[in-house]
């Protein structure tokens, strides 16, 4: 049989409940080996090599060896991958030259910021500036919420058409997915949920407003709320505390703590419960650092919709953490921009993977 790519050997994977191997190759006598026993084990084989690889022995060189390879286990599925790419000509050069799979290993370049608050991410300058130094290739910028909800959406195995993703950190955003897809697009925020105003008398935002969400549950807000309920402490010589320092606390059975969390699943609640009577989503998926506070904040935010929430909408309602970390934002940002730009992640999306 012909290479075979990684979407293609990772499907057969996935559903068989195997693994498959991969083993760096530079010369004849190692892809000889490493060929004549998987074929032996009658086991799909992926075959990689490194930048380094490519410099030593030569691209032709390695791509017809592998064909040999091919031609002589023909019973077996064989994979050639380039391992840790260092930039886009790279990759496109393997792949115009017979590789069958890359990767992309960016570690080695200087990251400015991962996060920037843009008023308008489509008309701003830097994407000017952006498409000027690249010509030729697709640029976007990518709001962060988008992205990890698009992540969500994708590789945490969402079946409703209709939800909501709310990413807490810092800040608080939220997505919204109608007939299974996104309202607006990743590189622009839709919505503006961190602004929601659950108390027109609570502190003032930097938005202007009084009571917004992000003055109230984000991570920037706890340590200015703690006072109001007490003093915890475990967490009093701490400058910042973070959703995962409250959590433990609570855990603990600290009883500031409790307070505090059942108080913000109760100020959530009423966010939420405004959402639901506005969108109808039959699922709402709670992530970024929020999952830290713990199944006790979780399970107040279900029991406190029943009482904001229009019942016979609020009760059809799943409430849920997300299933994944607080950084796939960045898969989302890779796998929404593939699919936007280029077609070949269309046909199925739960084939391309990203690591």
């Amino acid at each position: 049989m012909p290479l075979v790519t990684t979407t293609e050997m990772f499907k057969k994977a996935y559903d068989g409940g195997y693994a498959v191997g991969a083993f760096n190759v530079n010369n004849m006598e190692i892809v000889q080996g490493i060929t004549e026993a998987a074929q032996e084990e009658k086991a799909p084989l992926i075959l990689q090599v490194s930048k380094g690889a490519r410099a030593y022995a030569n691209h032709t060189y390695l791509v017809k060896l592998v064909e040999a390879a091919v031609i002589e286990c023909p019973d077996i599925p064989i994979a050639l991958h380039l391992d840790h790419g260092p930039d886009f000509e790279t990759c496109k050069s393997c792949i115009d030259g017979g590789f069958t799979s890359v990767m992309i290993d960016a570690s080695s370049n200087e990251v400015y910021s991962t996060t920037l608050n843009l008023p308008s991410m489509e008309s701003t300058q830097i994407i000017k500036s952006l498409k000027t130094a690249f010509p030729g290739y697709p640029v976007d910028l990518l709001n962060d919420t988008a992205c990890y909800s698009y992540a969500e959406k994708v590789y945490g195995n969402i079946k409703e058409k209709n939800f909501a993703f709310l990413n807490f950190g810092r800040g608080i955003g939220a997505t919204l997915f109608t007939e299974g897809s996104m309202l607006g697009t990743a590189s622009g925020s839709s919505t503006q949920f961190g602004h929601y105003s659950i108390d027109p008398h609570g502190p003032e935002c930097i938005c202007g407003n009084h009571g917004c969400l992000e003055v109230m549950i984000s991570e920037q807000a706890l340590k200015n709320r703690i006072p109001e309920f007490g003093q915890i402490p475990s967490l009093s010589a701490l400058s910042e505390i973070t959703f995962s320092d409250l959590g433990k606390a609570a855990t603990f059975r600290d009883p500031t703590a409790l307070a505090m969390v059942k108080e913000m699943a109760w100020e959530l609640s009423i966010a939420l419960s405004n959402l639901i009577s506005t969108v109808n989503p039959s699922l709402i998926v709670l992530g970024g650092k929020i999952p830290a506070l713990g199944e006790y904040f979780l399970n107040e935010v279900r029991e406190d919709l029943k009482k904001t929430g229009f019942r016979r909408m609020a009760d059809n309602v799943t409430v849920r953490y997300s299933q994944l970390q607080s950084d796939s934002f960045l898969n989302g940002a890779m796998k929404y921009f593939f699919d936007i730009h280029y077609s070949f992640t269309d046909q199925d999306p739960t084939n391309f993977f990203i690591g």
